[in-house]
């Protein structure tokens, strides 16, 4: 309560620009989207500018229009939601004789899964082309699967060395 309390509060004095730090966390369900509900009416009503630190890239997706990655005090990824969805897709793809491994190297991907004769790639790229350059592979199933923001945070950080154990 004293969460929701204090980012009301916030809101009451009108300000041009409201910070909030890991706003959702420790909030049941129904008190998450309450606080929701509530900033995007207020966002809705007058302009103003909502920063919201989280590590919960999910909840992010659903409210905010922009999204900025920040690892070591630098800020990697910074873009619009849209931009960043028309830039890094999830493919999977199927085939009854899996191709090469240095098949799907050549689509650079930043993530590469493999089980049985079903890859699941992640590319960064424009779609079309490359759905088109994977239909060559020759595959009997080819899906683009939504990628999440969490997921898109994940690649790029571990792109960069994060999280690996040494």
């Amino acid at each position: 309560m004293k969460r929701q309390a204090n980012v009301i509060l916030a809101l009451s004095i009108l300000p041009e620009v409201l910070l909030l730090d890991e706003a959702f966390d420790g909030l049941d369900p129904v008190m998450r989207l309450t606080l929701k509900r509530i900033l995007t009416d207020q966002l809705l009503e007058r302009k103003f500018t909502v920063v919201i630190s989280s590590h919960n890239l999910r909840e992010l997706e659903d409210i905010c229009d922009r999204i900025a990655l920040i690892s070591d005090g630098k800020v990697g990824l910074n873009d619009e939601i849209e931009n960043i969805r028309a830039l890094y897709h999830k493919f999977q793809v199927g085939y009854t004789s899996l191709p090469e491994h240095s098949v799907f190297e050549s689509f650079n991907p930043m993530h590469l899964e493999v089980r049985g004769n079903v890859a699941v790639l992640v590319v960064k790229g424009d779609a079309e082309l490359l759905k088109q350059q994977l239909s060559e592979t020759q595959p009997v199933l080819l899906d683009e699967i939504p990628i999440t923001m969490e997921e898109v945070f994940v690649y790029e950080m571990e792109g960069k060395g994060y999280g690996q154990i040494v």
